[in-house]
Order: structure tokens, then C-alpha cells, then sequence
């Protein structure tokens, strides 16, 4: 569903392909420049309270109807923290005292193309849970009991979340293994 950017943004030629360091990019003849499609940032947030994570059911493609983790892209001039903390109160209605980056994965969109990940670990949670406009639904799930994610990155991050606590119980219980 990505368009393919067929004239320059800048002088509205028509764009060429031409190879650059090995990648084929869209070369503009007329600005005699390259035109680099770079990936979009979204954010992934964790948030854990009470040992439950909180998730969102989306109202919006992609993924209408499924789960995800709270996030969205990051706007211009913004941190990834910062826009995970603002995803996370549009999103929920809850906001963080504390927004830590913990992971950056890659998940390739088809309708955004390749979208950079940071998974931020979100702590100091307050306010009233409640739905955004773009969600169904916002609520913790006990890590066991977890729906199906629409993001391969969310799983991962997620994955790696629950990975994280069982050796953290583990060490709680004074066991190894």
C-alpha cells in the first residue's frame, strides 16, 4: 500500500533510479541529487504494573481489531522517549514518570515500508486507564495469559520481557536455571 514516490519533493521532476553505494535510489536530474526514502520511528512502550503488561486493541489500520503494545511514530524534534510517553497517554489516557529505551528492533510495514522500533520500558505509571480515540480497548493482561500481537516487533519485545521476568523470579525464589 506504500506509494512509490514518483516525482521530486522539491522541484516536481520526474525522479530516475540510479545505483548509489550499492543501493538503487531515486535520483533526481533536474536538482542532479538523491532522494533517500528513509524508515519512519515508531515507538513500542512497556509498561508493567502489579506484574501486568499493558496492551491496546487497535482501532486503525494496520491491525485494526488486534492487540498491541501502546506506540506510535515519533513526531519531528521529538525523543523517542518523549514521544513514547505522549503515545502512551494518547493511547491509554496514562502517562509515565519515566521513559527508558530498552530495545530497538525492525519491523517492515507494509503500509509504512521499514519502521524503526525502540521498545521503551515505561515506569511511574499514573492516571485513569481509558481508551484513545484510535483504540477499542486499553488494558493489563496477566503475562500468561497474553493475546496475539499484530507487530512481529511487539512479540519480540514482548518475548523478551517475559524471558527477563523468569529469571528475575527465579532470583526472587533463590533458584538458578
Amino acid at each position: 500500500m506504500r506509494k512509490k514516490l514518483i516525482y521530486c519533493p522539491y522541484c516536481s521532476a520526474r525522479f530516475e533510479d540510479k545505483k548509489e553505494h550499492g543501493f538503487k535510489r531515486h535520483y533526481c536530474p533536474k536538482c542532479r541529487d538523491f532522494f533517500y526514502d528513509n524508515p519512519l520511528v515508531g515507538t513500542a512502550v512497556v509498561a508493567v504494573k502489579a506484574g501486568q503488561l499493558l496492551l491496546i486493541k487497535r482501532n486503525i489500520h494496520p491491525g485494526r481489531g488486534m492487540w498491541a503494545l501502546p506506540g506510535g511514530f515519533a513526531e519531528q524534534g521529538e525523543t523517542v522517549e518523549a514521544a513514547a510517553k505522549r503515545e502512551l497517554y494518547e493511547e491509554t489516557g496514562l502517562k509515565a514518570k519515566k521513559a527508558v529505551i530498552d530495545a530497538v528492533l525492525t519491523e517492515n510495514s507494509f503500509m509504512y515500508g521499514t519502521v524503526i522500533v525502540p521498545v521503551i520500558k515505561a515506569s511511574g505509571l499514573t492516571g485513569k486507564l481509558k481508551p484513545g480515540k484510535d483504540e477499542l480497548e486499553a488494558k493489563f493482561f496477566d503475562m500468561d495469559k497474553l493475546p496475539l500481537l499484530v507487530f512481529s516487533t511487539h512479540r519480540k519485545a514482548v518475548r523478551e520481557l517475559i524471558k527477563g521476568r523468569g529469571t528475575d523470579a527465579q532470583r526472587d525464589r533463590g533458584t538458578e536455571g
